[in-house]
């Protein structure tokens, strides 16, 4: 006999067997014993909770010549063609495939047949978000007002694309995800049919991995056990999933908190090369500051899911930054997920970590001494070579700014130069690892220079990265960004959405290696700035203070003034006439 899998080897037959949707299997059950079928049903939820099952159930319920407490009976005529597969009047379709116009309208000829062999015709619709407008246009009669005979169930993980019209006509179920209970007692019973050897915490280790779907669990263990030939450990699980025991994780938390990048980076070069997952990595610290945040508030060590109240102890945070903590790493979580560069996501991660710590005394690390020289050496260089670096006053007002990799002997080897158009351009020298602008002055010349025009043309620039198949971590960050605000010709302005994006994205752009990027990619130097909304009222405040400053005193009529100082000086006011005469002279 063909080996079968475990998740098809244990799916439930009964409605009675079903875990973890008790609500929806007692309404299904209570349909089937009054006799009250729909003729339309959407189950929508996470992958692996039951959809499918639950709808294969429920249409031999349905069928069943003598249905038990609301259940099919398994015995009759009707039940064991189903079982056997003898019928084809329980249609599955996979709409990911079939979701043409074509093939609902084939689907729509067909419902008007009688059944062959049971009481009703089940039209079984899996990921049914995947037809299309057209389809569903084309299905709306049918479910509106079907046939008797016919009974329409839509299993989907996204109920919010099938159009409303369509859900609006049908019996909706929400599927949740399965609890850590139903899934141990599931495992354990598997494991033990199947002697399978695991302990309770291997067991915990896979509903993680699972994250509350009973097919992905029960494939889980199923290739573990092939693995390990039933013998399955905690390292095995580790190593056949890419993950961190919780050692390891606590020590990364430390290490984050206490700001030691070297460490850290360490750490995190280690992960990848004993292939880690840091999508896995991300949701275990989740959890585990979750452990630390029921901890934090209740210090019963009992609520404790994932760790001990011994290895929580080992780093210290308090309620607020526990809860930020748990914000940023549950983005972080969302964004790997999808990404092929899971690292540099988790990188900024533990950047955004660090921000929450600023007051924590930074660990001393190995390359201390040899960083202390470099910083030495950049502050030397900047203070003997002060005019290498761009000054954001010269650079708009310049035609463009020309980077120049080859090193000054002195501050004379940087000249100015006049163009065609006699337009000023200074030649400057970037022989540093980073330089401190002023990000006020910056935003501000980019707003005096502003046109609608360059803005066009940089949000023109974005589009053409964003088609290409991939990009450097600092380009993917101005990729992050809301939209383009201003723009001049030598800088604009990103909106993000929240804070920690925003100054992280400052922290990276002042970079020499960043400015290379962007001239790279802009074809020219460029200041890049990152706001909030929060920050961009701000600075649109001083924007319209520093333009109150600025505007011009309106010329003078001479001849009114001159006819006003004679007027003065004939009725003998004397002070008016001494302010012109030191202002203008005699004459």
């Amino acid at each position: 006999m063909a080996y079968l899998a475990l998740y098809r080897k244990y799916r439930p037959k009964f409605l009675k067997d079903v875990i973890g949707q008790c609500s929806i299997v007692k309404t299904l059950q209570n349909s089937i014993k009054l006799q009250k079928i729909s003729h339309a049903y959407i189950f929508a939820g996470p992958k692996g909770t039951g959809k499918t099952s639950i709808s294969k159930i429920f249409a031999k319920a349905i069928n069943c010549e003598n249905y038990k407490n609301g259940d099919a009976c398994g015995e009759c005529n009707n039940c064991k063609i189903i079982n056997e597969g003898k019928t084809q009047d329980i249609l599955e379709i996979d709409a990911a495939s079939n979701n043409g116009i074509d093939d609902v309208k084939n689907l729509i000829e067909k419902v008007h047949y009688l059944p062959m062999n049971l009481n009703k015709k089940i039209y079984i619709i899996d990921e049914a978000h995947m037809l299309t407008n057209q389809s569903w246009n084309a299905l709306l009669k049918i479910i509106e007002e079907p046939p008797a005979h016919v009974v329409f169930i839509f299993a989907t993980t996204e109920i919010y694309k099938i159009p409303s019209t369509i859900s609006s006509r049908c019996q909706q179920f929400f599927f949740n995800k399965l609890i850590d209970n139903d899934l141990t007692i599931l495992l354990q019973e598997v494991s033990k049919k199947e002697n399978i050897n695991i302990s309770i915490d291997g067991v915990k280790k896979i509903i993680t991995i699972a994250d509350g779907a009973a097919r992905d669990a029960l494939s889980i263990l199923d290739q573990l056990s092939l693995a390990t030939n039933n013998n399955i450990t905690i390292a095995d699980i580790e190593e056949s999933f890419g993950l961190v025991d919780d050692e390891k994780k606590i020590f990364l938390i430390k290490l984050i908190i206490e700001k030691d990048i070297a460490s850290v980076m360490c750490e995190l070069d280690n992960f990848s090369e004993k292939g880690i997952n840091f999508y896995n990595l991300c949701n275990e610290l989740i959890f585990i500051l979750l452990d630390k945040l029921i901890f934090l508030q209740t210090n019963d060590e009992t609520l404790l899911k994932r760790v001990n109240k011994n290895l929580l102890n080992k780093f210290e945070t308090n309620v607020d930054q526990t809860i930020e903590l748990i914000n940023i790493w549950q983005d972080i979580a969302f964004k790997t997920k999808t990404s092929h560069d899971t690292r540099a996501y988790f990188e900024i991660g533990v950047f955004q970590s660090f921000k929450l710590f600023e007051c924590v005394e930074i660990k001393k690390n190995i390359n201390q001494n040899r960083t202390t020289e470099v910083i030495k050496k950049n502050e030397k260089s900047t203070e003997t070579n002060n005019d290498k670096l761009p000054k954001i006053s010269e650079v708009f007002k310049i035609s463009e700014m020309v980077f120049s990799n080859e090193n000054s002997k002195n501050n004379n080897d940087d000249k100015i130069k006049k163009n065609e158009n006699n337009v000023t351009t200074k030649k400057v020298n970037l022989n540093v690892e980073e330089i401190n602008f002023n990000l006020d002055e910056i935003s501000l010349a980019i707003g005096n220079n502003q046109t609608e025009e360059y803005k066009k043309t940089i949000e023109t620039i974005i589009e053409k990265i964003k088609s290409k198949n991939s990009a450097s971590f600092f380009i993917n960050q101005i990729l992050l960004a809301k939209k383009v605000v201003i723009a001049s010709k030598n800088g604009f302005i990103l909106l993000f959405d929240n804070m920690i994006d925003a100054e992280l994205f400052n922290s990276f752009s002042c970079k020499l290696d960043s400015l290379k990027e962007i001239e790279n990619e802009f074809s020219k130097p460029m200041y890049i700035v990152g706001f909030t909304k929060e920050t961009l009222d701000d600075f649109v405040l001083k924007f319209k203070e520093q333009h109150n400053k600025i505007k011009k005193i309106p010329e003078p009529n001479i001849e009114t003034l001159v006819d006003f100082i004679k007027k003065n000086k004939k009725n003998n006011n004397s002070e008016i006439f001494e302010m012109a005469q030191k202002l203008f002279g005699d004459e």
